[in-house]
């Protein structure tokens, strides 16, 4: 239920991306967009590296942007909105960081 109620939340900041104002920057919302599925959802295409990348490079970028949009989130002059949702991009870079590490062959490992 708790994975389900997530997505649903990736799902409707997916939309509020393309739709509302939410403070974010070109860029920002361009790796937001694809971090949420946008471009795919294998997990290569969601991290935006290499199909055939490591599990160690899909781990360590997971990480990454985990750690990019858990610093968004704490922006001293973020509106409520750019809040919540640098807080779903998190948590959809921690499910990443789950995925890539039991999904061994999911995003082009062998």
């Amino acid at each position: 239920m708790i994975a389900g109620s997530h997505e649903l939340a990736e799902a409707a900041l997916l939309v509020d991306l393309r739709t509302t104002e939410l403070g974010l920057t070109e860029h920002e919302l361009d790796a937001a967009e694809r971090l949420l599925g946008g471009a795919g959802h294998d997990i290569a295409q969601r991290l935006g590296v290499d199909p055939w990348s490591t599990r160690e490079v899909r781990e360590t970028v997971a990480l990454s942007e985990v750690e990019r949009w858990r610093r968004r989130a704490e922006h001293p002059f973020n509106s409520p909105a750019t809040t919540h949702a640098a807080r779903v991009l998190a948590r959809a870079g921690e499910a990443l960081v789950r995925r890539s590490g039991t999904h061994g062959t999911e995003g082009g490992e062998p």
